[in-house]
């Protein structure tokens, strides 16, 4: 009785007589069908926590051993240090457990703050054209970003550019948060990695070579600069540094020995910054490397001191916040909760919120619900800016407030809600079969079940190949640059081709398949053609104008439109017109050899709708002279009858006693055509049915002496 057959306890190899086989306090079938843990391991992530455990009393996950990614094992975090295994910043003080651990202090007290503040941030690296306000332009050339602020003076970056951005002489190595941190900033301690040919701030384009040494001549002061507030734009403040003095004399890598070395130099902000949100070194750098030999600079780590500068009653909050704050100075006021939000005085001033203000963002979360529960962010109204504030989208949508696109559809969760009147939560709101993204891109009601898009070419699936002469020539699919995706991925831009066919007289097909029979009337194709140099276009084998030509009806074949209905197993032509061959006359060829293909677009009209299909293709000639021709294709797409629209009843006459009347049909669309006696209708009759196809329809009623109102539905 654990939800498992005895056959699927035998394919598990679980005891079919013992419902928890590994004793961890799941249930066999539990594990495999609802938690996807494994019935023979009682620590299915092995991170010292039991399966039952983590599910049933930590509602960790059982098959990852960090949960809130915080850098402590759920274990860890249960067992050891009594943190929430659930939340990244137990004491809500900025600082993630991981990082209180590792540097020291204590995650559970909001007073305790780490002194390097470096690894709550992202680390930047790049190189700017001077010392300015802008972002510059990221380089991380060696591995990764991480490798600055991981703790490891072990790990490293450069941003060394090879031949790009060598115009660029300016680097810049920092730390940005993605809130303002809650202490000031003091300093920040810069490990360089020194190259045999660059590294280090200094005079661009001159170093002393391999094994050699800096001295005081060769170095330039760099610049400390600050993001305040929230703000974009880099702010320079003053400092003072032990660089010039620690580098003077020092050994750069050598090609034979160690290469780069390590040197350590302190930047001091002259007024220790508040509110910062990003703090970075910039200036020229120095060194030979590179083509134009402007240098570039390396670094093992940098680290940013921090801490709190005025705090008169040692309650772990700055004195001028609390007096901003309304907050009593000369009394440790630390563990109150004044706006009772569940979160103590010290966990606002550690969050900058405000401790008399239980929702400090207005977004119908209090501040300790933030924190503690959703793990958004207590001064953003809308944490994942998507549109929905974080109260609405927990309370009302139901979304995830730290996901602008909870159902990852392409569209963001306020988009949906508030202006496609969709379901941020499900991909295809109306259940149509088109996700709403695709919906909106062309241009239907995602919310709309009758609302569906005119071309069905993107729910399918692209086909591209070849064919032997004769009805019963080999096909090969053949998708040579590029892959069937891009026949249908609505990027004109992408392209597939069918190069390498190599025999005369040989076809080229593209099509669509899907997976299930479509009941739309289609009613055209609309091919964006890739053309090269030398084919790409149906025409005769082994033919082309040449690179610079033009096409014109020598070099031009009208292809066939073929439809399917087992899947693409067999095929069968169906009648068109097309502007294929007036649409390609005078179209031009690349004029270079393999330079960009041009984009040729032909329309084909099925000449009677078409339905309860699952394949469509045109297939025809390959015109070129690269391997006989080939076909080359940005784009296919499949139009359906468009949403019926009103009908206009026009020329209406009376000859004899019949009476007569007209309008223009729509293809896809069926008309019904009904009259009734008197109005208000008691009843509309059906006179007659037509199917449209885009030409003007003629209704003729023979009835005799009859008085009648007419009408035209259209479905």
């Amino acid at each position: 009785e654990d939800g498992l057959k005895n056959v699927e306890e035998f394919q598990a190899r679980t005891k079919a007589n013992q419902s928890d086989t590994d004793d961890d306090g799941l249930d066999d079938g539990p594990e495999l069908k609802t938690y996807l843990t494994n019935p023979l391991v009682a620590d299915t992530d092995g991170d010292g926590l039991n399966d039952g455990a983590e599910v049933i009393t930590h509602k960790t996950n059982p098959n990852v051993v960090d949960t809130d990614s915080d850098g402590l094992s759920d274990f860890d975090e249960v067992d050891t240090y009594g943190t929430k295994p659930l939340v990244k910043d137990s004491d809500a003080d900025g600082f993630s457990d991981g990082v209180e651990v590792a540097q020291g202090t204590e995650p559970n007290n909001p007073a305790s703050y780490p002194s390097n503040a470096a690894p709550t941030g992202t680390a930047i690296m790049g190189m700017n054209n001077a010392i300015d306000n802008d972002g510059g332009t990221l380089i991380f050339h060696y591995n990764a970003g991480a490798n600055l602020n991981d703790g490891n003076l072990n790990s490293r970056e450069d941003n060394w550019s090879g031949l790009q951005y060598q115009e660029q002489k300016i680097s810049f190595v920092g730390i940005v948060w993605p809130a303002v941190l809650p202490t000031q900033v003091k300093s920040v301690t810069l490990t360089l990695a020194t190259f045999s040919d660059g590294g280090w701030f200094g005079i661009s384009g001159y170093g002393p070579g391999s094994g050699g040494m800096l001295f005081a001549a060769d170095l330039i002061e760099p610049t400390v600069q600050v993001l305040i507030g929230g703000d974009t734009n880099w702010t320079t403040v003053s400092h003072t540094s032990d660089y010039l003095t620690a580098l003077d004399y020092h050994g750069i890598g050598s090609t034979s020995g160690v290469n780069p070395t390590k040197v350590t130099s302190v930047f001091t902000l002259d007024t220790p910054a508040d509110a910062v949100n990003g703090i970075r070194i910039i200036g020229e750098n120095g060194g030979k490397a590179g083509q134009d030999a402007n240098g570039f600079l390396g670094v093992f780590e940098i680290e940013v001191t921090a801490g709190i500068a005025n705090d008169s009653d040692n309650d772990g909050m700055d004195d001028d916040w609390e007096q901003t704050h309304g907050l009593q100075i000369g009394i440790n006021d630390a563990a109150a909760d004044p706006d009772k939000d569940n979160l103590s005085n010290i966990q606002e001033f550690a969050a900058n919120i405000d401790p008399q203000k239980a929702d400090t963002d207005d977004d119908g979360l209090t501040d300790g619900a933030e924190l503690n529960e959703h793990n958004t962010n207590p001064v953003l109204a809308d944490t994942d800016d998507d549109g929905l504030s974080d109260g609405r989208e927990l309370n009302t949508v139901h979304t995830d407030p730290l996901d602008d696109d909870t159902d990852d559809d392409g569209l963001d969760d306020g988009q949906e809600v508030d202006v496609y009147h969709s379901d941020p939560t499900k991909t295809d709101t109306d259940g149509d079969g088109f996700g709403d993204a695709i919906e909106v891109a062309l241009g239907s009601d995602p919310a709309s079940g009758t609302s569906k898009p005119d071309n069905i070419a993107i729910i399918g699936h692209g086909i591209i190949g070849v064919k032997e002469p004769g009805d019963t020539g080999l096909e090969t699919p053949c998708a040579n640059a590029g892959t069937v995706e891009h026949i249908n991925d609505l990027d004109v831009t992408t392209r597939v081709d069918t190069c390498g066919g190599g025999q005369v007289a040989n076809a080229s097909y593209v099509g669509i398949l899907w997976d299930q029979l479509v009941t739309d009337p289609i009613v055209r194709l609309k091919l964006s053609l890739a053309v090269f140099f030398d084919g790409g276009w149906f025409g005769p084998n082994n033919l082309g104008p040449g690179t610079g030509g033009h096409l014109s009806a020598d070099f031009l074949t009208e292809p066939v439109v073929q439809v399917s209905a087992d899947h693409g197993v067999t095929w069968t032509p169906v009648a068109h017109t097309s502007d294929y061959m007036t649409a390609l006359d005078g179209h031009p060829l690349p004029t270079v050899d393999f330079g960009l293909p041009t984009t040729a677009h032909a329309t084909f009209e099925l000449s009677a709708p078409v339905s309860n299909i699952d394949g469509i293709r045109l297939l025809g000639r390959e015109g070129g002279t690269a391997t006989a021709g080939f076909l080359g294709v940005f784009e296919l797409e499949v139009d359906v009858g468009g949403q019926p629209e009103q009908v206009t009843i026009v020329s209406v006459a009376k000859q004899g006693e019949q009476f007569q009347f007209e309008f223009d049909s729509q293809a896809g669309v069926t008309h019904m055509v009904e009259y009734t006696a008197s109005l208000p209708a008691g009843e509309w009759q059906k006179l007659t049915t037509i199917v449209g196809d885009g030409t003007r329809k003629s209704v003729t009623d023979t009835a005799v002496g009859t008085r009648r109102f007419y009408r035209v539905t259209s479905q």
